[in-house]
């Protein structure tokens, strides 16, 4: 499988949080797939490592990350990652 562009992360929660607080929520989000999973399951290429898989990918040269708070209290984070 070929891939092009940028890998991507997407992280929504609701309530009233700081930028800082979203960000690290997102990022511990994405990594705790790893041990909920296993190690395995990255041999496995399981959907429940996805995330995880994008943020430790060896080969990630740049990363750029955004978050927007919504006046209702939502809020999403995006990362993408280059290359994938």
């Amino acid at each position: 499988m070929t891939h092009s562009g940028p890998g991507e992360n997407l992280f929504a929660i609701g309530g009233h949080y700081s930028v800082e607080q979203i960000a690290e929520t997102a990022i511990k989000v994405w990594a705790e797939e790893i041990s909920q999973q296993g190690l395995l399951a990255l041999d496995l290429w399981a959907i429940n490592v996805g995330h995880a898989t994008q943020v430790l990918w060896g080969e990630t040269e740049s990363v750029g990350c955004g978050i927007i708070q919504c006046d209702n209290g939502n809020s999403m984070a995006v990362c993408q990652y280059y290359p994938m």
